[in-house]
């Protein structure tokens, strides 16, 4: 009983615990946060959007995303097949209103 008592008097408090505990997660998450707000800081306005499966519910899906927010960019198109994919863009390049912002290479 007395090495007992003798290890739980060697433990710190409560308060020494969430102390600790609060400074070690902001050094862990300092390199995080400013790694993010480095790579971020020069783009951070534009939303780059891509589109996989070219049919009629995915290029509707990415018109919608472009109408949804001006600063949404189309910057790639996927599918099994070559010709959705060129419908697709097609089709998205016919809206006067997003047509500038269908940047697919």
């Amino acid at each position: 009983m007395n090495e007992l008592r003798s290890f739980v008097s060697r433990l710190p408090s409560r308060r020494e615990f969430l102390k600790t505990s609060a400074v070690a997660g902001v050094v862990l998450a300092a390199p995080a946060l400013l790694t993010r707000q480095a790579f971020g800081a020069e783009n951070s306005d534009t939303l780059r959007v891509g589109l996989i499966g070219c049919g009629g519910r995915g290029t509707g899906a990415a018109g919608q995303a472009l109408h949804a927010d001006q600063n949404a960019v189309l910057v790639a198109v996927a599918d099994v097949f070559p010709e959705p994919m060129t419908r697709a863009l097609d089709s998205l390049k016919k809206d006067a209103a997003i047509a500038a912002r269908v940047q697919v290479p």
